[in-house]
Formats: structure tokens, sequence, C-alpha cells
């Protein structure tokens, strides 16, 4: 059995600086399609997904603490591969899902006081999502998930002379699959 759907959500998203500089969180907005194929019964399946989503931050202090304006808002074609585990009760179904992602730089905007800063943005970025939530099978046809999942970059997203910078976002996730028969 297979699950082909859409998936929408809302992202609060920061930045991990190395010097840590203060940042706080930006809002964003999140849209893609997924699949996902049952490997053994409905407890144990893939997922593979694909997402327009927008990451950033606001940029407030300096490595040594002066204040700084200034913002970063990117925009990523974002693909996920995870393994998810679930257990229903009923209708209602509980699952954890782990696994890579992958982020495409899609298009980049900051205040020209960081883009002097960070002077190489990298167009690919690898990270880790781990996240939970729960699912209703109201009917064969139609079946909502909410998600929450937190997406953690582990490589750089921006390299400078003396900072790299990853994204860390935290997305609350709607999902509507359509169940469809593999045979």
């Amino acid at each position: 059995m297979a699950r082909f759907g859409v998936v929408v959500g809302r992202t609060t998203s920061d930045q991990l600086w190395t010097p840590s500089v203060g940042t706080a969180s930006r809002d964003g907005y999140l849209v893609g399609g997924f699949a996902e194929v049952g490997l053994s019964g409905e407890s144990v399946s893939v997922r593979v997904e694909g997402d327009y989503v927008q990451r950033g931050a606001i940029v407030e202090r300096d490595h040594e603490g002066a204040p700084v304006a200034g913002e970063i808002r990117t925009e990523y074609l974002s693909f996920a591969l995870h393994v998810k585990l679930s257990k229903s009760i009923g209708p209602l179904s509980v699952h954890i899902a782990l696994g890579p992602t992958m982020d495409q730089l899609l298009r980049n905007r900051s205040t020209p006081v960081l883009e002097q800063v960070l002077y190489e943005k990298k167009t690919t970025s690898l990270g880790i999502g781990l996240g939970g939530g729960f699912s209703l099978h109201l009917s064969d046809r139609l079946i909502p998930e909410f998600d929450i999942r937190l997406t953690e970059g582990l490589s750089p997203a921006y390299v400078g002379s003396f900072t790299t910078v990853r994204n860390r976002s935290l997305e609350f996730l709607l999902r509507f699959g359509v169940p469809r028969s593999l045979s």
C-alpha cells in the first residue's frame, strides 16, 4: 500500500552561527508533495517528500555582543527521505519519522551588512529531520495527518571569512494523503 499527497505548513527558522551571534527566528511557509510506501504492514514505511520551504533568521548582535540590524530570508527546494514508525489505535495512528534532508537554494535575500560577512551561499546544504504526529483514517479516500518536525542543518548554508552558518527549522505540517494500491 502507498499514499500520495500534498503537504502545507508553517516554519519557524533560526540560524546557528559559529562563532555564536544573537539571532531571532523568522516565520515562513512550506508547500509540497509526498509519497509514502509501507514496508512492514502499517507499522514501518518510507516517505519521500519534495517541498518549497522558506528559512532564515534576524541577526541582532554580532559575536562580540554589538548590535547588528540584519536579516536573511532564503527559499529552498527541500527533499526529505524519512523512515516512519507508526502505531494504530482504531482510526487514530501515531508516528515518528527520521531521516536525511537536502536543501537546494532557490533564492537568497539578506541585508547588505550581512552580504559583506557571508561571502559564500552554499547552493546545497544537508540536514536531518526528526518529527512526530498523528493521522486520522476517516475514509479510504483521504487521510489527514498532522506533523511537528525539527529540521537541523548538518552542513553550512553560508560561509564567511570568520564564520559558518547552519539552518534550523521547526515545522508545523498538515498532510492530505490518498491511499493507492501498488499492485
